[in-house]
């Protein structure tokens, strides 16, 4: 294969996908962010190790937080790690931006969503932030709330759908893979974005993914 390239392996049994693996080389990476980060963290090594020691009881959710940033800027996010101080406790704890300017405001616990009033609280700084950009003509901007958990979905399964209900996404900790895996593919945040946005509508209709699921 050409320099930089990725392989999606899929492993088919009876024409069915049973699992996939992606291969590639670091060294010729299609990310130039991760090219980046790799200079000083060699093959995500220390962002994994941030993840899964978040999985720990009494684990400091901080270094979930910075974890958090450091993938989505390799995914080609502009993110501030806003409520990164005692200052600005009354922030979220991460915000994140496209290219075109479209924003996700993030939450990040080691806990169940309602810890910590956890959910409660993304809800209120993700209105004062579209009350912020509507008071400063920036109302088209779409703002998308999530909340990350190092919980898995059958830990949190009672309150994902509730917090769907609110327009809130829920990332656990099987989507992490996932994501480091989009590392290697040159970042598109936009695409990201869109597929965010899809992925909370097919949970707010369930419709939907029985449709998908009959098919």
């Amino acid at each position: 294969v050409q320099a930089g390239a990725v392989i999606d392996c899929v492993a088919n049994f009876a024409g069915v996908a049973q699992s996939h693996y992606w291969l590639a080389d670091p060294k010729t990476a299609q990310n130039p962010f991760r090219s980046v980060h790799n200079a000083f963290d060699n093959n995500l090594e220390v962002l994994q190790e941030l993840i899964a020691k978040a999985q720990n009881r009494g684990s400091n959710a901080r270094d979930l937080e910075i974890a958090i940033s450091w993938l989505l800027w390799m995914l080609g996010f502009s993110t501030t790690h806003i409520g990164g101080t005692s200052k600005t406790s009354d922030a979220p704890d991460l915000i994140a931006a496209t290219p075109r300017g479209d924003l996700v405001v993030i939450e990040c616990t080691t806990g169940i969503l309602k810890e910590d009033s956890k959910l409660s609280h993304l809800l209120q700084r993700t209105e004062k932030v579209r009350q912020s950009l509507a008071a400063s003509g920036n109302q088209h901007l779409k703002v998308l709330p999530i909340i990350v958990t190092t919980k898995t979905r059958d830990e949190v399964k009672s309150e994902v759908q509730q917090a769907n209900k609110l327009g809130v996404l829920v990332a656990t900790r099987e989507d992490f893979q996932g994501l480091f895996n989009r590392t290697m593919l040159f970042p598109d945040p936009t695409t990201l974005y869109t597929e965010a946005e899809e992925t909370l509508r097919r949970f707010q209709n369930p419709s939907l993914l029985s449709g998908v699921v009959g098919n």
